[in-house]
């Protein structure tokens, strides 16, 4: 049986995310995203550390995650729910932008990062995995591909 992500921490009930500021649930979903990135680079086999990180940067470049959700929409693989979460994520007032990415490229990474907190701390995690790879899929950067 699966442990919740409220038991593992020793929290008898989890907030409502729904009451969070999408920044801090975006926080969570960043990590969420790198363990996937991470276990999607490692699987390609032994290589360099400066290899696994190449590998694994450009799948979490802003300009990547945000092309994720354009082709996950197009795709109509999120539900309604979902595209909520993502709208939401996306309006959220962010700091500042990054050089590599534009604003509008941030905004979307953050909506996905905050889809994929949301789903992550309300224990929806194997759907955070079917979202994330289907957006690889969509990328063209499946799990038996090695370059991105």
């Amino acid at each position: 049986m699966e442990e919740k992500v409220t038991s593992v921490f020793g929290a008898d009930a989890m907030p409502d995310m729904n009451t969070f500021s999408p920044l801090p649930v975006a926080y969570m979903g960043d990590a969420v995203y790198e363990m996937f990135v991470r276990t999607r680079v490692v699987s390609m086999g032994n290589m360099p550390v400066k290899k696994l990180n190449k590998l694994g940067n450009e799948l979490s470049m802003a300009r990547t995650q945000a092309r994720m959700v354009a082709l996950l929409k197009d795709d109509g693989f999120l539900s309604d729910d979902e595209l909520h979460l993502i709208q939401r994520g996306k309006n959220s007032k962010v700091g500042t932008v990054p050089k590599s990415a534009t604003a509008a490229e941030y905004h979307y990474a953050t909506a996905f990062e905050y889809l994929l907190g949301y789903l992550y701390m309300t224990d929806h995690t194997e759907r955070a995995s079917q979202i994330v790879r289907r957006g690889w899929e969509l990328l063209g950067a499946g799990s038996d591909s090695t370059e991105n």
